[in-house]
């Protein structure tokens, strides 16, 4: 018998960091899979959060069901799931389940930042940077940091404000690139080296 990250290990259409698969214990084998789908399909309709997170992540493991994985995981985050609401912006923002909707991925993402998971707060900022709200952005981009997403150091470290005299904010840019490249960022690692190079 597989395992489920054995059998549902691989993301259809979506990036591998989209790919955040909860582990469903035990060994199953197909029939056991379906019985799991059911469960989480009544549960989620009855009102867990939870439930409609695991049910949209079985759905997209499969590959021909993204439709209904997007309507779950938007589901899982009016229910209060942030991770439902980092796929759901996923497949907003990719186009997966449905049209292209960066309004709709902006939403999800600060509906999962609102509710403290790190990684909605950087690609909420993400979006921002390309789309307007450069203040909103920074405060999320600093929220991601805070919550150790590397991602979003790295992303403050870009956009801290320069001084008062126009100049840039170095002290404090390597403080977040320092911290990007601590959490595993080779972007924050690279950007950490270029402000070395431009001391000398």
């Amino acid at each position: 018998m597989l395992s489920i990250p054995n059998l549902l290990g691989r993301c259809i259409g979506l990036a591998a960091l989209a790919c955040t698969l909860t582990a469903i214990p035990g060994e199953v084998h197909a029939q056991d899979r379906e019985a799991a789908l059911e469960r989480h399909q009544s549960e989620c309709e009855s009102g867990s959060a939870d439930a409609c997170y695991s049910l949209g992540i079985m759905q997209q493991q499969q590959g021909w069901r993204d439709v209904d994985a997007r309507r779950n995981f938007v589901r899982a985050c009016e229910g209060g799931n942030p991770k439902g609401c980092n796929q759901a912006g996923l497949m907003f923002q990719e186009g997966y389940g449905g049209g292209t909707n960066l309004e709709m991925a902006l939403q999800s993402f600060e509906m999962g930042c609102d509710l403290d998971y790190a990684e909605t707060c950087y690609r909420a900022a993400n979006l921002r940077t390309r789309t307007g709200g450069l203040k909103i952005a920074d405060a999320q981009a600093l929220k991601a940091c805070l919550g150790d997403y590397a991602a979003g150091c790295n992303l403050y470290g870009i956009r801290v404000p320069k001084r008062e005299d126009g100049t840039a904010n170095t002290a404090i840019k390597r403080l977040y690139f320092r911290k990007a490249c601590d959490l595993g960022s080779d972007a924050g690692c690279s950007n950490l080296a270029n402000l070395g190079a431009e001391d000398r």
